[in-house]
Formats: structure tokens, C-alpha cells, sequence
């Protein structure tokens, strides 16, 4: 069995109850939690939140929409586990550790990532169900890593920049775009992970597999720049929410 985890705390800062804030017509944890009902391969759903009123919002939207409301669960948080500083990786860990999960795996989705694919998760659950194998998904940067540098904050050094690499294109002259390493990261897609080795693993991403995905797919909202790009292309996808299926989404890779 695979149970769904998305968690909503309400104290973010840099976008207030930006889990709340409204995306195709429901909230983004909303979203997320109908994705979730909908994936072929998820057995049950828990959505974790401080908050009252979140748990009353993703209920209405889920009842509203028809969808099976007898999957869904509301795991509320204390005030540790909802703290800031709090890592959703250590909520995981402690409802392991007290066998809240009545399942083999949990897969983690965020609902900052409303941009992730049917096709794509039912990858990663796939993973999980018929290879025992953890994965995440994870997506290229935007700009190649490799040029990354900081500012130098010591008066009068003669270096006003330092690489955060040696082989840094402004360093070495090889500044073709092709010529560079592409490298990933993780985002909030979906991250599957067995319940019997949270205990022993650091992170989440501990011996499993990254599932390489669109940039689009890897779209964070997390300020108020983010959610505005996200709407931006909620238009054109509309035929594809609540749940994005398998459309093509206009995105270099």
C-alpha cells in the first residue's frame, strides 16, 4: 500500500497561507490532494496541517468536486511540528515511529508543485509498487550551475566575485551552453519513500532513484512571483486541471 502525504502548515512567511491561495478554481492544497485521490496506485490520502480552517477547505473542495472523501484524512500538527524550522522529512520520521502509516510507502507531494503530470507520478508510484525502489522527481536549472558565483564582501579584494566551482565557465573561457554539465534538483512533484527505512535514512532522497521531469513540472511557488507565473499558464492548461494529464506543456528541458 501507498499513502499519500501533503503537507500545509499556515505560517509561511515570504507568501502568506500561500497553500491556500487559488489556483483552477480550488486552493493549492486542494489541488494537490484531488491529484493525489485521482493517481492511479495511491491507496489512501493524509493531508497534514496546523490549521482548522485549511482541513475545512480541502474537505469542501474534495466534496464539491464528487471526489472519494472516504480516502482522506487530516493529520493535525502541533506546534513543533509546525514550527518553521521544522523539516517535513522529521514529521515523517515521528509518524513512523508511532506506525501511523498503514502502508509499505508514503509519497510526499507539496502543494507548491500544482504543476506535476499524471504521467509522471504514476512513474514514480510505479517505481515504489512493482520495483521496491524509492524515487523523487527532479528537474534541470534553469541556468547552467556552472557560472554560479558570490559577491566578494571583504573591502578591497582584489577578486570582487569568487566561483562557487573551479571549472567555472567566467574562470575557464568555455562558456558555451552546451559545453555545460546539466545538473538537477529535486522539487516538490512527488518523493517516494518505504515507511520501515525512514528511521535509518537522513533525507528523503537517501538510495533512491530521481525521476527527471519538465521544468514546468518543477515549478515552486513560494512568493508571490511564482504563484503570478503559475497563473500565467493556468489558461492554457485549464483542460488539464485539477489533475495535469497527458498534454504536452510548452517547456524547454
Amino acid at each position: 500500500m501507498i499513502t499519500a502525504f501533503i503537507p500545509a502548515r499556515q505560517g509561511s512567511e515570504r507568501l502568506p497561507n500561500k497553500n491556500m491561495r487559488p489556483l483552477a478554481g480550488v486552493s493549492l492544497a486542494s489541488l494537490t490532494v484531488l491529484q493525489a485521490l485521482e493517481l492511479e496506485g495511491i491507496d489512501n490520502v493524509v493531508f497534514s496541517t496546523d490549521s482548522e480552517q485549511y482541513a475545512d477547505t480541502v474537505f469542501r473542495d474534495v466534496t464539491t468536486l464528487g471526489r472519494p472523501s472516504e480516502r482522506l484524512s487530516i493529520h493535525y500538527r502541533d506546534a513543533e511540528q509546525a514550527d518553521a524550522r521544522s523539516k517535513i522529512f522529521h514529521v515523517l520520521k515521528s509518524l513512523a515511529d508511532q506506525s501511523f502509516f498503514d502502508a509499505e510507502y508514503v509519497a510526499l507531494m507539496l502543494p507548491t508543485a500544482p504543476l506535476r503530470r499524471r504521467s509522471t507520478a504514476k512513474r514514480v508510484v510505479d517505481l515504489a509498487r512493482n520495483q521496491g525502489q524509492g524515487s523523487f522527481t527532479a528537474c534541470a536549472y534553469d541556468f547552467h550551475v556552472s557560472f554560479a558565483f558570490s559577491e566578494s564582501s571583504r573591502g578591497g579584494d582584489d577578486q570582487l566575485w569568487h566561483p562557487l566551482l573551479p571549472a567555472n565557465p567566467m574562470v575557464t573561457g568555455v562558456t558555451r551552453s552546451q559545453d555545460q554539465i546539466k545538473y538537477l534538483h529535486p522539487h516538490g512533484g512527488i518523493a517516494v519513500v518505504k515507511v520501515s527505512q525512514l528511521g535509518s535514512q537522513r533525507t528523503i532522497y537517501e538510495g533512491a532513484v530521481a525521476v527527471t521531469t519538465t521544468r514546468v513540472e518543477g515549478l515552486d511557488v513560494d512568493v508571490s512571483e511564482d504563484l503570478d507565473f503559475v497563473r500565467c499558464l493556468e489558461e492554457g492548461l485549464r483542460q488539464t486541471f485539477p489533475f495535469l494529464a497527458e498534454q504536452e506543456v510548452n517547456a524547454s528541458t
